[in-house]
């Protein structure tokens, strides 16, 4: 299989689930790739010996590629400490003081966990030493699937409650701060 491109069949597009399969599609290696999708060139330099066609597939990006992350974007991410897959993770962007907080149940593959970090590919990730260290599941899932993630870890008596809650008081709009003090002490 050297030499070849891969081709991520979930980064296709839609318009190809309507299309009737003919003799003029292209195979690579058991993938079905429809005429349509290929880029066909005609080459009419007059220096040229021939006028051959040039075919080429432009392989899309996926989960999978290897993106650069966005710069001076940071992410603070932290498992729960009982039986449910409780996520939390605070991402902050120094360029634009934006700042986007998100808790939730994931499920055992942890893969909202996984879209999310590939939607805001922060350029670092912090988690705590016990979570980066020890047999998490979400991180094997992380590690597994994004294995060209920085991730930082770190003492988790850094993450205070009290300290936290005063850093939002002093960076949130007013008119924030008084939605966040009613998410923050449920």
């Amino acid at each position: 299989m050297s030499g070849l491109d891969f081709v991520d069949l979930t980064q296709i597009d839609s318009d190809t689930d309507n299309h009737s399969y003919g003799d003029d599609d292209v195979y690579i290696t058991d993938v079905r790739i429809p005429q349509k999708r290929i880029k066909t060139e005609h080459n009419d330099d007059i220096g040229s010996e021939s006028n051959a066609y040039i075919e080429s597939i432009a392989a899309p990006t996926s989960a999978y590629t290897e993106v650069a992350g966005i710069p001076n974007t940071l992410m603070v991410l932290t498992e729960g400490r009982g039986i449910a897959s409780e996520i939390a993770f605070c991402l902050f962007n120094l360029a634009t003081s934006q700042c986007m907080l998100s808790q939730f149940a994931d499920s055992a593959s942890y893969s909202r966990t996984i879209y999310a970090i590939v939607t805001a590919r922060p350029q670092v990730i912090f988690v705590p030493r016990a979570m980066a260290e020890g047999k998490s599941k979400a991180m094997l899932n992380i590690r597994k699937y994004l294995p060209w993630l920085t991730i930082v870890p770190f003492d988790r008596k850094r993450f205070n409650d009290g300290e936290g809650y005063n850093v939002l008081q002093n960076i949130a709009l007013p008119s924030q701060a008084i939605q966040l003090t009613r998410v923050l002490h449920t």
